[in-house]
């Protein structure tokens, strides 16, 4: 009997097998030895998937742990960055750069140019990365007096204010949030009863009796102050400015001659160009050193000198040979004046 036995065990086994399937990849039939199968076993017969995934059950497949992604250091360079915690965000107030013009009538507008006003984005260590592109409103004062704002885009401040009606003559502080603040020298304004405007000469940099400021001297820069007037007399065809120092130890010295300055120019900027014939504004005549320039301040040590600033207004275009003197002018201007006005100063070395 026992050979028909293994006979009939062999025959379940391949049957079995057909079963599963013919893909070996998958599944592989268990090896039965016909001897030691117990004949009243079902589990004799059935191949065993599970054992050979898993030989003992005391066995633990591997856990999968996810690994992080491992990203590069960004290369950070100037420009519009997300926030990020990395940087921080630092508020960079508007510092003012120029006002155009810096000497002006109440009811007129200037022009305000300026720097900064935006959010920078700043490592630990104080380097710049980046910065927050946006724009930004910032309140502009005049001597303390909100007039205005200005607007800061990327670093960019720009704005236009109008100096108010009642603004006294003289100069005011143009301030903006954080404290910056430039020089504007407000002039005498129209009269609303109709009267005549006094006719005064102001400069940017100084007030009447201060001192000019080094700058404007043989020890700074040496350019031309930027001045400015107003209340021109009705007629006037030219204007004439000079400035000298009396207290000069050999008589009085003249610093700055300039003529035929059309009547409706209404300041000479700052640092005149050392020409003789300037653009649109007006000539210029020779000083004591024999040149047509701008000659600063330049004293000799102990005390202060005076400067004194003449401001004229004739009624004619002066036809003079070039490079006139003080002298020459003045001789040519008697008869003519149909206003003038006078601005003093000092400066000691």
């Amino acid at each position: 009997m026992r050979p028909i036995f293994g006979l009939g065990v062999t025959l379940v086994s391949v049957l079995v097998f057909a079963a599963c399937g013919s893909d070996a990849a998958t599944v592989v039939p268990a090896t039965v030895d016909p001897a030691t199968v117990d004949p009243t076993s079902t589990e004799a017969s059935t191949p065993d998937i599970q054992q050979r995934e898993q030989p003992s059950e005391t066995v633990v497949g591997p856990t999968l742990v996810p690994v992080a992604a491992t990203v590069g250091t960004p290369t950070s360079s100037p420009g519009v960055f997300a926030v990020s915690p990395q940087a921080t965000q630092v508020p960079i107030l508007p510092n003012l750069l120029r006002l155009r013009p810096n000497m002006i009538t109440p009811g007129d507008d200037i022009e305000i140019e300026g720097s900064g006003g935006n959010i920078q984005l700043m490592t630990a260590d104080g380097s710049r990365i980046g910065y927050i592109e946006k724009s930004t409103n910032f309140p502009v004062f005049l001597a303390g007096q909100p007039i205005g704002t200005i607007n800061c885009f990327v670093n960019t401040c720009l704005g236009t204010v109008t100096i108010p009606q009642d603004t006294p003559p003289g100069n005011h502080q143009v301030s903006v949030e954080g404290g910056s603040s430039l020089t504007v020298t407000v002039l005498e304004g129209p009269q609303d009863s109709g009267e005549q405007v006094p006719f005064v000469l102001a400069a940017s940099a100084f007030s009447e009796g201060e001192s000019i400021p080094t700058r404007y001297s043989c020890d700074g820069e040496d350019i031309s102050p930027a001045v400015a007037w107003s209340g021109v007399p009705k007629g006037t065809e030219t204007l004439v400015v000079i400035m000298d120092d009396p207290d000069a130890p050999r008589g009085t010295w003249d610093h700055w001659v300039v003529f035929n300055i059309p009547a409706d120019v209404r300041e000479l900027r700052e640092a005149q160009p050392a020409t003789n014939q300037l653009p649109a504004v007006g000539v210029h005549g020779k000083n004591s050193w024999g040149n047509s320039e701008y000659g600063g301040p330049c004293p000799p040590s102990g005390t202060a000198h005076t400067y004194r600033f003449f401001l004229y207004a004739v009624d004619m275009t002066l036809e003079l040979e070039a490079g006139p003197s003080k002298q020459d002018i003045l001789e040519a201007i008697d008869g003519h004046i149909l206003g003038e006005d006078l601005l003093t100063a000092s400066f000691g070395r």
